[in-house]
């Protein structure tokens, strides 16, 4: 009896993974602090999983309401659209230059202003997909 109460809750545990898994692939949450004068930091990357052709940052709390400035990159061909300055509260959503396939590795990355004399932390989500 006991062994199969755990062999059914092994299961379902494995099952519950698996789901959480996939409904949160292509999704990063970052938290970065990005060095000062004109300094770049980057997020974990994320497969890609779907055919959709534009990526998201959301769930924006860039320090001291700086503005700062993010751009998709593939980890193996490079930049793989635009850069779009935001401060906390901005959301982006904006097309690949190219198309990205479905499996590609990206990540994002945020820079200062050349301007800033400061270290500036942020955080928020990456979309991939």
């Amino acid at each position: 009896m006991l062994k199969r109460k755990f062999g059914i809750g092994l299961l379902l545990s494995l099952a519950l993974s698996l789901f959480a898994s996939q409904a949160f692939a292509g999704v990063v949450y970052f938290n970065v602090v990005v060095p000062r004068l004109g300094g770049s930091a980057n997020t974990n990357a994320t497969t890609k999983t779907y055919i959709m052709q534009e990526w998201a940052v959301s769930s924006l709390a860039v320090g001291n309401g700086y503005t700062m400035y993010f751009r998709p990159y593939n980890g193996s061909t490079g930049a793989a659209g635009n850069s779009f300055s935001g401060t906390t509260g901005s959301v982006i959503i904006a097309p690949y230059t190219s198309t990205q396939p479905i499996g590609s590795l990206m990540y994002l990355k945020i820079t200062n202003k050349v301007t800033t004399t400061v270290n500036v932390q942020v955080s928020g989500t990456f979309n991939a997909n």
